[in-house]
């Protein structure tokens, strides 16, 4: 989510209500509700990436099973071809992380850098800029990023 006043609630709800995922009467106030209400309507709890899939829960899945390249990565060879310093890595790849970070939950949470903003200015400089958004992915869903698109403001 780059910018949550224009890639919030209210399109999460549109691009739900677009695949049929919940009910066009229903109103979530909250994005966990809306999560909800798209599992009671499934009858499973959906891929975080893909509501087509079911969620998978392991040691080092996180809607994936990463578990098996995170082991992989933490080979004694593998980290030696790779030369990984000591026992860099451990703390994203060891144990159940499957490659995300201990201690991260929440990690932006008080972030307040203006996303949007940078992204109007490297436009306005003439950067190329592409926004990958899925058709059937929660995290970043096409309705929020074709907002987004149309929100940005710039010379261009």
């Amino acid at each position: 989510i780059v910018d949550y006043k224009v890639q919030g609630l209210e399109t999460f709800t549109k691009f739900l209500k677009s695949h049929a995922l919940i009910k066009e009467d229903e109103h979530p106030r909250t994005d966990t509700e809306a999560r909800d209400l798209m599992a009671q309507h499934l009858g499973y709890q959906p891929n975080f990436y893909n509501f087509g899939l079911v969620d998978v829960e392991c040691c080092g899945c996180y809607s994936y099973n990463y578990s098996t390249w995170g082991h992989w990565l933490m080979k004694k060879e593998v980290t030696e071809a790779l030369n990984v310093c000591g026992d860099a890595g451990a703390n994203t790849f060891g144990g159940c992380r499957g490659g995300c970070m201990a201690s991260m939950e929440d990690f932006d949470s008080h972030d307040t850098f203006d996303y949007r903003g940078a992204l109007e200015r490297a436009l306005d400089h003439g950067i190329k800029v592409t926004m990958f958004y899925g058709m059937m992915d929660t995290a970043c869903d096409y309705v929020g990023g074709f907002t987004l698109a149309n929100a940005l403001q710039w010379r261009g």
